[in-house]
Order: structure tokens, then C-alpha cells, then sequence
């Protein structure tokens, strides 16, 4: 019979298309899983690249804070010794206005 024929075939679209539907609704959800991860090591990368710069930004200020505390010492030492040597031509010059050798 015409219709039965009919009904049997607008099932099997029917039942065709629900398995298409099944397997696209499959792709999609991984799609969105392989998205959620690409997103959730993106943050990772992200993330880690922020702190791998804050700690290179620490080591920089920490290099120049020693660098400077270094110049400083030196510095210190430097007037020190000009100290002792002008104290030294300092009595040098006395003894030679006082006529001393």
C-alpha cells in the first residue's frame, strides 16, 4: 500500500536525520571541549609568561638594587682613600711651609 510505503520511508528520513543530528551534536561537543582546553592552556601559557616576566622584573630590580648598594661601597672607598691622601699631602705641604724636608 501507497501509504504505508510512505510512512515507511518519511521514518527512515526521519530516523536518517536524527542520526545526523546525533553525530553533529557529537563534532560540536568536542569542538567545544578541544576549544575549552585550547582556551584553558592558553591561560596556562598566558599565566605563566606573566609570572616569568614579574620574576624577571624582580630580578632586574634586585640586579640594579646590588649594583647601586656596589657603586655606593665603592664610592665609600674612594673618599676614604682621597681622605688619606689629601691628609697625607695636606702634611706634606704643612712640613714644606714649615721648611721641614
Amino acid at each position: 500500500d501507497e501509504g504505508c510505503q510512505l510512512r515507511h520511508d518519511l521514518e527512515l528520513k526521519v530516523a536518517q536525520t536524527q542520526g545526523m543530528a546525533q553525530r553533529l551534536v557529537a563534532e560540536l561537543r568536542q569542538e567545544v571541549e578541544s576549544q575549552v582546553c585550547t582556551e584553558a592552556y592558553v591561560a596556562q601559557v598566558r599565566n605563566a609568561a606573566q609570572a616569568s616576566a614579574k620574576e624577571m622584573q624582580q630580578d632586574l630590580e634586585r640586579n640594579s638594587a646590588q649594583r647601586q648598594r656596589t657603586m655606593e661601597q665603592l664610592v665609600d672607598e674612594l673618599r676614604q682613600e682621597l681622605a688619606a691622601m689629601k691628609e697625607v699631602l695636606d702634611r706634606l705641604q704643612s712640613s714644606e711651609e714649615q721648611g721641614g724636608p
